[in-house]
């Protein structure tokens, strides 16, 4: 949907692309054009302002994966990365695609695991990073079960944890659904 800000009152209604079913959050702005990453295909679309209508900037931009983010980067390229940790970049001056892999650095506790036996396969989300690992069976070093559940913690004990692991140069603001530092 196109909306005006502030008072967000509704403009048009932009039909997602062929082919889309899923867009997410994941879109940016670079030199005043609007680029969307669809799934299932993972292609980039850049909207035509003109008719209200998308166009197939990049094929297969993010290789089918799910994009966690996109963003325009140095004025001049559309980047991505990949829930499997991989660098996707689009020109569009020069209508090019690179792509490598994020390194996996030191250890990874992940907080929250979620297994796949059928893909043998274990999801993983680091904490404060944001970056989602795929770790496959044969790499599991230990595999431990705790005795206390998950529990949440409150805002203001995450806010203190969060402060502590990135430093006195962050602000922790909270606020009903979120606490960002």
């Amino acid at each position: 949907q196109l909306l005006r800000y502030p008072g967000f009152d509704l403009l048009a209604r932009i039909p997602w692309p062929d082919g889309v079913t899923s867009v997410g959050h994941h879109g940016c702005r670079l030199h005043g054009r609007q680029y969307l990453c669809g799934q299932p295909a993972g292609d980039l679309h850049v909207l035509d302002e003109a008719t209200l209508t998308w166009r197939c900037a990049c094929p297969a931009f993010s290789a089918g994966e799910h994009v966690t983010s996109l963003a325009a980067f140095d004025d001049r390229l559309v980047c991505g990365v990949t829930l499997s940790g991989q660098a996707v970049s689009f020109d569009p001056h020069t209508n090019r695609r690179d792509s490598f892999e994020l390194p996996a650095v030191g250890p990874c506790e992940a907080r929250a695991l979620c297994a796949v036996p059928e893909a043998g396969r274990v999801f993983g989300a680091p904490f404060i990073s944001g970056r989602f690992w795929s770790i496959e069976k044969a790499q599991l070093a230990e595999r431990t079960a705790t005795a206390e559940a998950f529990t949440h913690l409150p805002a203001d004990a995450l806010g203190r944890q969060l402060q502590g692991e990135l430093g006195a140069g962050f602000e922790v603001v909270a606020t009903r659904h979120y606490v960002i530092c």
